[in-house]
């Protein structure tokens, strides 16, 4: 059998995995108890309440199988290292917990079931929208290209009729495509020209230009 492979984050000391291959999510014993607000032991014992009639009615409906991201014979790579036994609980198991015991007065988890409502409103509102995140990359190729392209038309009387800050010297546009983009980012990122002001309303490609302008080795 292969291996499943997991993503893994931690943030706050709460980890946090996904399938790769199909998207599902759940979090660690330990993140778990941690968003509780009790201690590891506690989760485990209320999961061991599964199989017993002793279990809270909103997790009478689920079962060991259903309430775990991974069986006990599974095998699982984390961030593409082999890893040993994982109990990692599914996101649907997770949600049900901490609503438990943030009914019981658990401070810690009425702060992380109010998080997860406002991301998960979020996202059902956006997908009932069809809202989908813009892709910058795209406003930034297409804005570069314009860019370069209407400094290369410039004639040397019309560079000479720009202020210092907005001049591109025909020497910064040479033929070698890559030299060329260095060039144009360069003057993109000179501070005090339209072109740098208007970029800076929009902090996505601003923040994508300077990152570039950062990667590009020098010619």
């Amino acid at each position: 059998m292969s291996a499943i492979a997991l993503l893994k984050t931690e943030q706050n000391g709460v980890e946090f995995y996904t399938i790769e291959t199909t998207g599902e999510s759940g979090i660690s014993l330990s993140g778990l108890a941690k968003l509780c607000g009790v201690s590891p032991s506690t989760v485990s014992r209320l999961g061991n309440t599964l199989v017993t009639s002793e279990a809270p009615d909103a997790l009478k409906a689920f079962t060991e199988a259903s309430y775990t991201l991974l069986r006990n014979d599974d095998r699982a790579t984390v961030n593409g290292i082999e890893a040993g036994n994982l109990k990692i609980y599914r996101s649907k198991f997770c949600i049900t917990v901490i609503s438990h015991y943030a009914s019981k007065g658990k401070k810690e988890a009425i702060f992380s079931l109010t998080k997860f409502a406002e991301m998960g409103l979020e996202s059902w509102v956006q997908s009932i929208t069809g809202w989908k995140a813009p892709d910058y990359r795209q406003d930034l190729d297409r804005f570069k290209s314009e860019i370069l392209q209407a400094l290369a038309d410039r004639t040397p009387e019309q560079r000479k009729a720009l202020p210092p800050n907005e001049i591109l010297h025909s020497s910064d546009l040479p033929p070698d495509v890559q030299a060329a983009n260095r060039a144009e980012l360069r003057y993109l990122m000179q501070p005090g020209s339209r072109t740098y002001r208007n970029i800076q309303n929009s902090a996505p490609i601003y923040d994508r230009l300077s990152e570039i302008n950062r990667e590009s080795p020098e010619s």
